[in-house]
């Protein structure tokens, strides 16, 4: 078939494939590498700062439910009376 000047051929219909095709090329890597099947990782090192963050939070504050409450017997003196001697 000869091209006549001016006159532009007919196009093709796009199929599906082609579409795909198109926006695969045109798609990053980068958008690729975060679809939902490759979001597990992110989620466990999120999992993991929150853990860290929490069990430093922990360790430097103390645990302040351990308290000696005043006035409890925990917290009087203890008296021994010296044995005597025989």
């Amino acid at each position: 078939m000869a091209e006549t000047p001016g006159v532009t051929p007919p196009r093709q219909k796009p199929t599906q494939k082609m579409a795909d095709q198109v926006i695969a090329e045109s798609e990053p890597v980068a958008a690729r590498a975060n679809t939902p099947t490759n979001w597990w990782r992110a989620g466990l090192i999120g999992l993991a700062i929150v853990i860290a963050v929490l069990l430093a939070l922990q360790l430097l504050m103390g645990a302040p439910g351990t308290d000696v409450q005043p006035g409890t017997p925990t917290a009087e003196p203890v008296v021994e009376t010296p044995a005597s001697n025989p």
